[in-house]
């Protein structure tokens, strides 16, 4: 009978507090966009010429969307309200800083935002220098863009890179957001480590090529490394499709399946394979090629097969 009275109590004040909340939905027209307590956004934008070492970028609630820019100067549009604004010039380094700021004050915590707001960096072709972006709680995309390196750690958001020529090198983190990539170059070493998120790249071209994954599923498509490629992933799989390499590739997987094809023919190999609790297709010393391809999974399986330059291009 005691547990009797605790649950009718509790389903009663249950049903009051539905009760609130759709009255308090009807006053708002039933429209959750009302329901925004930040104050109004005001556009604003920023521009100085491209002789800057670096951009470096942090933010923590925002879309960053970085862009090519129409003319050689970086521009930067921005939004400010009451609670958050921003800091954004050129530091004694060289470098230039744009920094989200949020004002301190027990009712800020409260606040409560449905929209998001877009940071847009537009810079110069051709720019050499470097970007580097912190991301929390927000997403992080590039496109179009030819420059020196990036930089990009992400944290509940993901980083997608698409038509893009990165002269030196790409280091991208996702904490708890996916990895994308598509049609992309880069000089020198891409490295991509994603946890509890996708990966996925495709027709990415490198001189070596790294990505880790904890979590979740990684995907190689169309890739091109002119050295080596190191792929591991620690529960889920990793899948390939038309992946070349000059020198040699290291697939790693922990509780996940290595599968899919490799560009070349079976002879131009040297396989070292080994599965713990699972199957692998290929043998062992049947090959002597010049190219190295070390498989390893524990708990999953490995199924490789090899394709002709002509087969793919088909």
């Amino acid at each position: 009978m005691k547990y009797g009275k605790i649950y009718v109590t509790a389903a009663i004040f249950l049903f009051i507090g539905i009760f609130i909340f759709g009255i308090g939905f009807a006053m708002m027209g039933f429209n959750i966009m009302n329901s925004d307590t930040e104050p109004a956004y005001i556009e604003k934008s920023y521009s100085l010429d491209g002789n800057v070492s670096a951009i470096v970028v942090e933010e923590f609630d925002a879309t960053i969307n970085v862009l090519p820019s129409a003319d050689k100067k970086i521009n930067i549009k921005y939004y400010e309200n009451g609670n958050k604004t921003y800091s954004i010039g050129k530091l004694a380094d060289g470098s230039l800083s744009i920094k989200k700021n949020k004002a301190s004050g027990f009712w800020n915590f409260f606040t409560f935002s449905v929209s998001t707001p877009i940071l847009t960096i537009e810079i110069p072709e051709k720019y050499e220098g470097k970007l580097l972006i912190e991301n929390q709680n927000g997403n992080t995309i590039a496109e179009g863009i030819c420059m020196g390196s990036i930089k990009a750690e992400a944290e509940n958001g993901f980083v997608r890179i698409y038509e893009s020529n990165i002269l030196g090198s790409l280091d991208v983190d996702a904490e708890n957001g996916n990895i994308e990539l598509y049609e992309t170059k880069v000089g020198k070493t891409a490295k991509l480590s994603c946890e509890n998120g996708r990966l996925f790249a495709q027709a990415l071209t490198a001189s070596e090529i790294y990505t880790e994954n904890e979590n979740g599923f990684t995907a190689l498509v169309d890739l091109t490394s002119k050295n080596t490629i190191f792929a591991e992933s620690e529960n889920g799989n990793i899948e390939l499709s038309g992946v070349e390499f000059n020198v040699g590739a290291t697939l790693i997987t922990e509780n996940g399946d290595i599968r899919g094809s490799v560009i070349g023919e079976e002879s131009d190999f040297t396989f070292n394979c080994v599965s713990s609790r699972g199957k692998c297709n290929l043998e062992n010393g049947v090959s002597q090629g010049a190219k190295q391809l070390n498989l390893r999974s524990e708990n999953g399986d490995i199924e490789i097969s090899f394709l002709s330059e002509s087969d793919s291009k088909e």
